[in-house]
């Protein structure tokens, strides 16, 4: 099986850097962008498994990002990441479809757990999809023998 891939959007350079080198090591293939924009970019060359996204950036909003990536149906899990955190924005992220919403700084043995969670959690959905597919199939109306 492949490396789940993650793509890491926060504005601050060095804690874009931890992220890379913890998940890389972590054994997750991982893309960075410092802006929606690139995150939009790199959305559109490369589905990733997982979306790591700092809600606050220069040139939007991380919800955003989240509205557009749960629009798409089998869009990655998305974990939102803030320095300001509420009770009303994690509210907010988690009603827009966020998987989780982790405030900065954080516990870095915690936030390895929600990915691996998170990852976890879309594994079993794609594979519950392809189960339902490969039992439609089998048990067809074209399939019947009398």
């Amino acid at each position: 099986m492949s490396a789940a891939r993650l793509l890491i959007v926060d504005d601050e350079q060095s804690l874009l850097d931890f992220l890379s080198v913890l998940c890389a090591g972590e054994g997750y293939e991982v893309t960075t962008a410092t802006c929606i924009r690139e995150a939009r970019e790199r959305l559109a060359e490369r589905t990733p498994d997982l979306v790591l996204c700092d809600m606050l950036m220069p040139d939007g909003n991380g919800l955003d990002l989240l509205r557009e990536i749960r629009a798409v149906e089998s869009g990655p899990a998305v974990i939102m990441m803030t320095a300001y955190t509420s009770t009303r924005s994690a509210i907010e992220a988690m009603k827009a479809g966020a998987y989780d919403y982790v405030p900065k700084p954080f516990d870095v043995d915690e936030l390895k757990v929600v990915i691996h969670r998170a990852l976890e959690k879309t594994r079993l959905a794609e594979e519950n999809v392809y189960l339902r597919r490969e039992l439609a199939e089998r048990y067809a109306f074209k399939n019947i023998i009398g």
